[in-house]
């Protein structure tokens, strides 16, 4: 019996580790494995999705430039178009004031001409 105990273990320790210590080094040692593709796959994918956000926000900040500066480029040309059209207009005000002060004149002179010949 207890000859038989010590004689087999001490022929096991001759042939190597027991089957439940090879089992449970290897299961050890998958843990570890897929722990370690786990956290590399995790940070592989973190890494792809944030540079692929990076990539898409720098697109959308682009996008929105363009359109804000062609947006901006439009506005100010119809401003300009106003402002052109507004001093064409204030320039048409002046001459009609002008001419009617001259028609004015011309009446005043006309009424002052006929007054004169009636006397």
């Amino acid at each position: 019996g207890v000859m038989g105990g010590q004689f087999g273990s001490f022929l096991g320790s001759l042939f190597g580790p027991s089957i439940e210590e090879v089992k449970a080094k290897i299961k050890d040692s998958l843990v570890q494995n897929l722990n370690t593709m786990f956290r590399q796959t995790a940070n592989e994918l973190i890494d792809y999705y944030q540079r692929n956000l990076d990539i898409r926000c720098d697109f959308i900040e682009k996008e929105i430039d363009k359109y804000y500066q062609f947006y901006q480029a439009e506005v100010n040309r119809r401003i300009s178009e106003q402002e052109n059209l507004k001093i064409e207009i204030e320039s048409q005000i002046r001459t009609i004031t002008l001419d009617l002060k001259d028609i004015e004149k011309h009446k005043t002179q006309i009424l002052a001409l006929n007054y004169s010949e009636t006397d």
